[in-house]
């Protein structure tokens, strides 16, 4: 996999990099706050953890446009999609198709992410553009 997110120009490309990222990381990407002792509690998904993981989105964000103020924001909201678009030059932005890998992110189980992303294919017919099909509107 490629570190240079200015190569990937098509959504294929930036799917097939993001599935990449995911399952070689192999856990979710999440803040955990010291709570009493050594206990830490979850507080919940991130685009960069605490110990340097990242989600799907996360880790199309490059260092030098990631802010935590990021943390907490929703990938369709403008400016977590500014900094993905500042990170990926090449690439015209897709919201849909972001939310639906973020979601596999937060709502999977790790172990699952295999059978979810692949089933994602379904969605590229032309193994170009992110299409998504009327009867699929789950995604707000």
């Amino acid at each position: 996999m490629s570190n240079d997110l200015s190569s990937l120009t098509t959504d294929f490309e930036v799917y097939e990099y993001i599935k990449n990222h995911l399952l070689l990381q192999g856990a979710k990407s999440e803040i955990k706050t010291p709570f009493v002792g050594d206990v830490e509690i979850e507080q919940g998904c991130a685009y960069r953890s605490d110990d340097d993981k990242k989600c799907a989105v996360g880790c199309i964000i490059a260092d030098e446009f990631y802010n935590p103020w990021l943390e907490g924001k929703a990938c369709h909201q403008q400016d977590v999609l500014i900094a993905v678009q500042q990170s990926v030059l090449n690439w015209a932005v897709n919201p849909i198709m972001l939310q639906e890998m973020q979601m596999i992110h937060d709502e999977k189980e790790v172990d699952e992410w295999h059978l979810f992303l692949e089933d994602m294919i379904k969605h590229f017919p032309n193994r170009n553009s992110f299409v998504q099909y009327p009867e699929e509107t789950e995604i707000e």
